[in-house]
C-alpha cells in the first residue's frame, strides 16, 4: 500500500485480531490472507475464508444412531472487551445459505452466544462468539453394511441350530458363515470413531461371542465302560 493515496497516509491493519481458541491447527490460525476493504469513513471490512481444525467430544453410545455437537469458539487472547467487542450478526445463529450437503451427516443448526468472561489475570471482561455445529449421522450406508449383514449371520446362525447334526448342510453353513464374517469383518472394524463408549453392534459382538462359553454343560461322573465282544 502506497505512503499517500488521495492525500490520506496510509495506515497498518492488524488481521490477527480474532482467532479460533483452542484451535487444532499448526498453524493455529486456519484463514487466509485477503485484501481488506476500507471506506471513506475509516471502517473496515475483512472477510477471510478459512477451513477450521477444532476439537470435539464424540459420543457413539447410539452409533450409528447418533447426533454430535461440537462447539467453536472465535476469540481474541490480546484484546479484552474494552478494545474489542464482538456482536452476532443474527441471534439465530450462522449463516446456512451456502451450505453444501454432505454425504455422511446432516447438519441440524448453528446457534451462536456472545460470551463475556473474565480471567483471573486481568480485570476486563474478554468476549467471544460460540458456535454450536449440531449435526446427525446418516444411516443408509451403516444399514446397508453394518446392521442387515449382523441380522442376516445371526438369523443363519439360529437356522444352523435347526439342522440335523449328522448332515453335511449344517457344517457347509457353518463354514459358509465364517467366510462371510472374514470378508465383513474388516469393515465393521473400521465403522465409527474411537471413544470411551460401546456402540450397541460392538455389544452385540461381544455377546454373541460370549454366548458359546454359556451353552457347554459339564456332565459329572464316569461314564459307563462297554466291554468290547
Amino acid at each position: 500500500m502506497p505512503r499517500f493515496v488521495a492525500g490520506l497516509p496510509s495506515a497498518t491493519t492488524n488481521h490477527a485480531l480474532l482467532s479460533l481458541l483452542f484451535s487444532a491447527d499448526e498453524k493455529f490460525d486456519g484463514t487466509y490472507p485477503t485484501n481488506v476493504v476500507v471506506r471513506s469513513n475509516g471502517s473496515c471490512n475483512y472477510i477471510p475464508p478459512g477451513i477450521f481444525k477444532s476439537t470435539c467430544k464424540i459420543d457413539i453410545t447410539w452409533f450409528p444412531f447418533d447426533d454430535q455437537m461440537c462447539e467453536l469458539k472465535f476469540g481474541s487472547w490480546t484484546y479484552a472487551g474494552l478494545q474489542l467487542d464482538l456482536r452476532l450478526n443474527s441471534e439465530e445463529g450462522g449463516d446456512l445459505s451456502s451450505y453444501i450437503q454432505n454425504g455422511e451427516w446432516d447438519l441440524l443448526g448453528l446457534p451462536g452466544v456472545r460470551n463475556e468472561i473474565t480471567y483471573t489475570c486481568c480485570p476486563e471482561p474478554y468476549i467471544d462468539i460460540t458456535y454450536t455445529i449440531k449435526i446427525r449421522r446418516r444411516t443408509l450406508y451403516y444399514g446397508v453394511n453394518l446392521i442387515i449383514p449382523c441380522v442376516l449371520i445371526s438369523s443363519m446362525t439360529l437356522l444352523g441350530f435347526t439342522l440335523p447334526p449328522d448332515t453335511g448342510e449344517r457344517l457347509t453353513l457353518g463354514k459358509l458363515l465364517i467366510h462371510v464374517e472374514q470378508l465383513t469383518g474388516q469393515q465393521k472394524y473400521e465403522f465409527g470413531e474411537k471413544s470411551s463408549e460401546i456402540p450397541p453392534h460392538r455389544a452385540f459382538v461381544s455377546v454373541c461371542f460370549s454366548s458359546p462359553g454359556a451353552t457347554f454343560k459339564t456332565r459329572r461322573g464316569r461314564s459307563p465302560r462297554h466291554t468290547p465282544a
